[in-house]
Order: structure tokens, then sequence, then C-alpha cells
């Protein structure tokens, strides 16, 4: 939108599509053509935006992460990796300290299973 000045009204949209409709910044900014740099300034001013932007990322982390694997040819074998959120890492305790990870596949549930190493 070319230059104008954010009234009252358009502002409570903007906190109204964020906090009560669960938009992010560029919904918001395709739904009223406001740029998301003025949205972000607006929701910055906010005192419940910095809970509600970390409600948002646990929220996340609790749904399904769609990643790729990446593969490796050594030779005639193949070795996989796949990138895992930091958080996950931090979650279960692991750390540059303590990074011993015991991996397991379930044949039945055709899942891999990542925990903590514990000596036994």
């Amino acid at each position: 939108m070319s230059n104008f000045v954010i009234n009252e009204e358009i502002k409570n949209n903007i906190l109204d599509l964020y906090f009560t409709d669960k938009n992010t910044m560029q919904q918001i900014s395709e739904k009223t053509g406001i740029s998301r740099y003025s949205i972000s300034e607006i929701l910055h001013k906010d005192k419940r935006f910095e809970n509600e932007k970390k409600n948002r990322r646990e929220e996340k982390l609790q749904q399904p992460q769609i990643n790729k694997v990446i593969f490796d040819k050594n030779g005639d074998s193949y070795s996989a990796k796949v990138s895992i959120p930091y958080k996950y890492i931090k979650k279960i305790g692991i750390s540059l300290d303590d990074r011993l990870v015991e991996v397991s596949f379930d044949e039945n549930k055709d899942e891999v299973v990542i925990k903590k190493y514990t000596k036994k």
C-alpha cells in the first residue's frame, strides 16, 4: 500500500488477525495489503507478542517435520543423513559434550527411533 497512517481500526484488525485468527505476518500482509514491516512494528509493540511467538514455535515443534534424506555414496555403499531440529536434540538432553545416541528400527511400525544413549 502507499504511504498512509495506520489508525486504531487497522491496528486492531492486524492484532485480531494475528492473536485471534492465528495468521502469520505474511498472511496478514496478503489479506490487508500492508507491508510485513509495518505489521511487524505493530505486533512488536504489543506486550503479548513475544509470548505468542514462543507458543507458536512450541506448537510447530509438536507437528511432524518433513525433511529430505541426504545420501552419500562411498564406493559401492551408501550412508544416509537426516537433519533434526536443534530443539528436539536439546529437549532430549544431547549436547556437544554428551552426544551419543541409540538408533534402532522398529519393523512393526516402520520407524527409526533415536534415543539419548545412557550406559547400562
